[in-house]
């Protein structure tokens, strides 16, 4: 392994020292043309003192006029001695100019005393490619023993950049072998990442991935494209074709580069201002599209660049304000969002050559994206960076809520065994007291016999008669609610003919008289006949015991809608309407009512049985007719 690593760091350095070697040395100015229409002799004629010397590149910007370069490549000392012994064409100066994404570039050689033209560039058609890699290549006649002036003119749609190379015939395919080895490595590379990002979306089927895989699609092909691989593959193809495909593609790129930040600060709580800025930001990426449409080119590039600058802005902001997001992962997010801005802005200035001084020492990992064809190698390592982090967050929140879990469900379990408790001790309490308030139940119907002529002491005997029969009603209704609380719901449903029923619950009664039936026949109801039993028996209660004694109760059965109803409905004196608000809890009675019977539990426990069978009791009131409806869905 470690001879593989030398072997291949060797071969680097030396694919780095060939491919920046430069046998010719270059003298290169230029000029921004002052007009559209101004022609070569104008251009000849101007003094050297018009053009603006540069060296190694030229970084202009948007320049929407032509640009005029004028060279003079110089041979050295070596390169003449070489030609004066090179075969044939061997010695021939090649003349390379890039990038590919210059649309036109014209170049002008002096030939026996006439300038001669040969025209290149990314919506040139040519026959054939005199370079393989992404630079324009010009073959020149002019003696290479010589020095040779020449001009060039250059127009693009895009930000120009303009990088020249002069070498010999002779070392232009070990020039191009390098170059395409980086082409093809940075595809390579784009394609890797894809990759890497489907096999994490088949383990992690994430919406951020997704979005991730559909970016570094973009990406993949935006290299395929810029890099002037896909001619090589499709060389009938259009350049006009490529190079609004290539727009396109910035486009797309700029919009999922948005959606890529959304979707990685979506999950958490974000500030109102992130959101307002985010739909901002997709109305720009909107604008750009209709911008390449609309073959508006330099538009959407200049928006393109916006759109970036403001995107890891607003990432920034959105990360640093974000709520429930963990420390590390903040950490994270804000330290890659800076480090984009910083290399976005550092490209943007040599890019546009804003400060000479710092483009020429900017390193090449901030000049590479003011080259546009990015891989997506740094967004890759940061998204993969986020989604390992995310994986062990969710993994120690799993953990914690787990225990959380564990921890609740040990106190669920201890609380069910006090309750089992509770109702084993309610049980026995309740049949333990039942039998002596039967012996004194017993007692006193004696007593009352016994003492029918003494007014005191039937008095007496009837207080205590009365005390016993709350203490009765108290133990029925806490047995009642016991009863309830224990009730399975996923008991088997029985079909209960409610007529038969509604006939059981009153027969009970001394009058059954005053009680009105309006039952549908053969109604039936599938539910638990103890649960529906209880919470009519209570319902009939009531009315039963407030009633106004000249009026009757109305009970009433039949469906509407799925939904078997029972209304049971009485009138009242008025100024013993209850308070809706405290109908159904636990020991309300109204005041005027005090006097008479019961404990208040009735319809609390009505409503209790009533949620254990699905079932819904409504109330409702017009002047002194209260309606008590109870509905169970068929």
């Amino acid at each position: 392994m470690k001879r593989l690593w030398f072997f291949l760091m060797t071969l680097f350095y030396f694919a780095v020292s060939q491919a920046a070697a430069s046998p010719l040395a270059i003298e290169s100015a230029y000029l921004i043309s002052p007009r559209e229409d101004i022609q070569l002799q104008e251009v000849a004629s101007f003094t050297d003192t018009a053009f603006k010397p540069f060296q190694k590149d030229l970084r202009l910007g948007f320049i929407e006029k032509p640009v005029w370069i004028k060279l003079r490549i110089s041979p050295s000392s070596s390169t003449s001695s070489e030609a004066t012994t090179a075969k044939g064409s061997d010695s021939a100066v090649v003349l390379r100019a890039g990038l590919l994404a210059l649309d036109s570039i014209e170049l002008y050689e002096q030939v026996d005393g006439e300038w001669v033209k040969q025209h290149r560039g990314d919506m040139v058609k040519q026959k054939y490619a005199s370079c393989q890699d992404d630079f324009h290549c010009f073959e020149l006649r002019s003696d290479p023993k010589l020095p040779i002036d020449l001009f060039l003119k250059i127009q693009t749609t895009t930000i120009t950049i303009v990088v020249l190379e002069a070498v010999s015939v002779r070392d232009l395919p070990a020039l191009m072998a390098n170059r395409m080895v980086t082409l093809v490595s940075t595809l390579a590379v784009a394609a890797a990442l894809l990759m890497i990002g489907v096999l994490f979306f088949v383990i992690e089927r994430s919406s951020l991935v997704a979005t991730f895989c559909a970016y570094q699609i973009s990406v993949a092909l935006l290299t395929f494209v810029s890099t002037g691989l896909v001619v090589r593959v499709f060389e009938e193809a259009s350049p006009e074709l490529i190079n609004t495909l290539n727009q396109y593609l910035l486009s797309i790129r700029a919009i999922f580069t948005v959606l890529l930040g959304y979707v990685l600060l979506q999950p958490y709580k974000l500030h109102a201002y992130y959101r307002q800025a985010m739909w901002l930001l997709a109305a720009m990426c909107l604008v750009s599209m209709y911008f390449v449409i609309s073959d508006q080119f330099s538009n959407s590039s200049r928006l393109n660049i916006a759109i970036y600058v403001i995107c890891f802005l607003v990432q920034i902001f959105g990360a640093a304000t974000a709520q429930n997001i963990s420390k590390l992962l903040r950490w994270i997010t804000l330290i890659g969002y800076v480090i984009f801005e910083i290399i976005l802005l550092g490209s943007i200035l040599t890019a546009f050559n804003l400060y000479p001084e710092i483009s020429h020492s900017t390193p090449l990992f901030m000049q590479s994206l003011g080259d546009w064809r990015l891989n997506g190698g740094r967004v890759g390592i940061f998204l993969f960076a986020i989604l390992i982090i995310q994986v062990f967050d969710r993994r120690r929140i799993s953990n914690e809520t787990l225990q959380e879990f564990k921890l609740e469900a040990a106190k669920s379990a201890a609380q069910r065994e006090r309750l089992m408790e509770r109702q084993s001790m309610i049980d026995m309490l309740t049949h333990e007291l039942k039998n002596p308030l039967g012996t004194i139940r017993f007692a006193i119907a004696s007593l009352k016999r016994n003492v029918s002529t003494d007014n005191d002491s039937l008095q007496r005997v009837k207080r205590i008669d009365d005390s016993v029969e709350r203490m009765n009603e108290l133990i029925e209704h806490v047995a009642l609610s016991n009863k309830i609380d224990r009730f399975d719901t996923n008991q088997v449903k029985e079909s209960v003919d409610i007529a038969e029923l509604i006939e059981v619950s009153i027969g009970d009664y001394d009058d059954i008289r005053i009680f009105r039936l309006e039952v549908e026949s053969g109604l039936h109801i599938p539910t638990n006949r103890l649960m529906l039993s209880l919470i009519l028996q209570n319902l009939i209660s009531n009315a039963y015991k407030y009633h106004v004694p000249t009026d009757t109760v109305l009970i009433k059965a039949y469906v509407q809608n799925n939904t078997a109803v029972i209304e049971v409905s009485n009138t009242i004196d008025l100024h013993k309407s209850p308070d809706q608000s405290k109908l159904f809890h636990a020991y309300y009675r109204h005041n005027h009512v005090q006097e008479q019977p019961g404990m208040g539990l009735g319809l609390s426990l009505s409503m209790s049985a009533a949620e254990k069978i699905n079932a819904q009791i409504e109330f409702s009131q017009e002047r002194n007719l209260v309606v008590f409806s109870l509905k169970v869905p068929l």
